[in-house]
């Protein structure tokens, strides 16, 4: 997806099951918000901007179902079980069965289709009215943003109809649906002959309301759930809070098809789509006409669109020399050769069979001579077999030259980490030292960087200030690592030391001055799962400081650190923001809005065929 700059006044966070985006505050004090539209309990939740009087008639029909639903409660109660079940793995598969079951209810409210919410509502059920809560006062984000709370207090209670009637009501403020998730936060059940129990859940929805205003509603709540007709369905629900946030216009619009720059791939397991890497992305001006050019490699074939300075796109690879690069990982511009022009380096899995037989791919070298790209690969050395998935170019010995650091993974199609959070049967990582006469030479192992951990991504920068390049490395299944320049040669890891070792599911770093202080801060994008933060919150107590602490990371999302005057790191509190991306990737600090202040932008996502049920 590309995103385009619409307008300097952004949202406090714009997020999606691509991208989220997280704007700083720099620790200062906040620009003065615009005035939100409409005031504190005008407007049912989601309707800020809604026409007048079509919230209300919504409401009158809510209602108006409520009236003619006979027997309802007093109030709503959703208690813990009195007898519940306790082994785990039963737990567990009864959680992951409802929470399946609300994937598609998820969907059926994604699609609209309200007769079919019924079918999730067990007999007999009562529940509280989501678009019934009165409004809290407003609470007032920076750039124009705003978070509208609703109290449960005031919820109304209401049978299936008036249920089915308030979701619809909830949801209309939409003129776009982009998508509605449930999921399963908690969960507990009761040892009876009909399988039942209580939840916590979360509902996301995420889309865009009248006149183009991207709007968030997230509704929180327990049910009471029960197993009947071969389904798992709601016999009550409690809200527990609602909130909206919205802004009078998006940040971002997404220009993909009409730059000239979209590309479809299949659904994974589809037609053979079963690859366990994925692509990357490299910008530079390729053709030296001062524009940013893109390549995208991929599966089967690679892209490179050069730019028409009008926001539209050209795809050339075939014209550049480069319809043959295919199935690459990740990919860099650089001057290889310091001859102004800008050359391209493309990872890919490879390795060295038992036999000595080469496996998959080795790493491409593509030299630009202003017209076109030559693959120079094996007269420069940079044609080694890595189990690659990403790359970073600098001058790590300060002789003029720009290095290339591979990231190298494991074959996870032969392979499994030997551990969950202490995983060291990766494959090596490299470093290839630029000779300065066309040649490359891999100095990893000699220079003390050849981490053999599951590397996924690192990020280069000079965060200690002595004058030479140091590097993060973002390792999936266990510790990260802080390679510390010497500048003599050679690297230490001082992440245990400086307190960034950050154990976790690293998918990406970056390096950024968050608070202004002329220092560089460091940014972890890691795993953040429901399913295990469910499962932890049950094995291990609060007051753990072992393992189960160290496992409860794995699943807790992303990491920020703030350096010290001594260049050791402290970790952030998930209140001071950034920490949830969901199962984060990719991630780049910028100034989004032009405040002066680092952004952070973080993509996320996962795998999914047919439906979110199979991740």
């Amino acid at each position: 997806m590309m995103l385009s700059l619409r307008c300097p006044r952004p949202l406090v966070l714009l997020a999606s099951f691509a991208a989220l985006l997280c704007v700083a505050g720099c620790g200062g004090d906040e620009p003065a918000p615009a005035t939100p539209p409409g005031t504190a309990g005008a407007t049912p939740p989601g309707a800020a901007g809604a026409a007048p009087g079509t919230a209300g008639a919504a409401s009158e029909q809510a209602q108006a179902a409520a009236r003619v639903e006979a027997d309802l409660p007093t109030s709503i109660d959703v208690p813990s079980p009195s007898d519940p079940i306790t082994s785990l793995d039963v737990v567990e598969d009864m959680s992951e069965a409802v929470a399946n079951s609300l994937v598609e209810l998820a969907a059926v409210l994604r699609r609209r289709d309200y007769g079919q919410v019924d079918d999730w509502l067990a007999k007999g059920f009562a529940g509280h009215a989501p678009a019934s809560l009165p409004a809290l006062e407003p609470e007032l984000l920076a750039l124009g943003a705003r978070r509208d709370g609703y109290d449960p207090a005031g919820a109304a209670i209401v049978g299936p109809a008036g249920f089915v009637a308030s979701l619809e009501q909830l949801l209309s403020v939409f003129t776009m649906l982009e998508s509605v998730v449930i999921k399963v936060k908690g969960a507990e059940f009761q040892r009876a002959a009909i399988e039942q129990g209580r939840v916590r859940l979360k509902l996301s929805a995420f889309g865009l309301a009248q006149g183009g205003r991207p709007l968030a509603l997230t509704l929180w709540g327990h049910a009471g759930v029960v197993r009947e007709r071969g389904r798992w369905r709601l016999r009550r629900f409690s809200a527990e809070s609602l909130s909206a946030e919205h802004r009078s216009e998006p940040l971002f619009v997404d220009v993909t098809a009409g730059a000239g720059v979209a590309n479809r791939r299949d659904i994974f397991g589809k037609d053979g789509q079963t690859l366990f890497y994925w692509n990357g992305a490299a910008s530079g001006d390729v053709n030296g006409d001062g524009r940013w050019d893109l390549f995208v490699p991929s599966t089967g074939r690679s892209f490179l669109y050069l730019s028409a300075g009008d926001g539209t796109f050209s795809e050339s690879s075939e014209a550049w020399g480069l319809s043959a690069e295919r199935d690459g990982t990740g990919c860099l511009f650089f001057d290889s050769d310091a001859d102004g022009d800008t050359d391209l380096v493309v990872s890919h899995v490879g390795w060295t069979r038992s036999d000595g037989a080469p496996g998959g791919d080795s790493m491409r070298h593509y030299r630009n001579d202003g017209e076109g790209f030559t693959d120079v690969s094996e007269a420069s050395g940079l044609n080694g077999r890595h189990v690659a998935f990403s790359l970073v170019g600098g001058d790590f010995d300060g002789d003029g030259w720009v290095d290339i650091y591979v990231c190298s993974y494991n074959r996870m199609d032969a392979i499994y980490p030997e551990s969950w959070y202490h995983a060291e049967n990766g494959t090596p990582n490299a470093l290839y030292r630029n000779l300065g006469d066309g040649r490359f030479e891999d100095v990893a192992a000699a220079w003390g960087a050849d981490d053999a951990r599951w590397t996924f991504a690192a990020a280069a920068a000079d965060y200690d200030e002595d004058g030479d390049l140091d590097l993060y490395l973002a390792n999936d299944y266990g510790e990260n690592a802080l390679l510390q320049n010497q500048g003599d040669g050679h690297f230490v890891d001082r992440a245990a030391e400086l307190g960034v070792l950050d154990p976790g599911n690293g998918m990406a770093t970056a390096w950024g001055d968050i608070d202004r202080d002329g220092r560089l801060d460091l940014y972890v994008a890691n795993m953040s799962s429901t399913a295990g933060n469910r499962i932890l919150s049950r094995l291990v107590p609060e007051d753990d400081a072992g393992v189960g602490s160290t496992l409860q990371k794995l699943a807790g999302g992303n990491s920020v650190f703030r350096v010290g005057d001594d260049f050791s790191f402290e970790r952030q509190p998930a209140e001071a923001g950034a920490t949830g991306a969901a199962w984060a990737w990719s991630s780049c600090f910028l100034d989004a809005d032009l405040d002066g202040c680092q952004d952070i932008f973080v993509a996320n996502g996962f795998i999914s065929g047919e439906s979110a049920a199979d991740t």
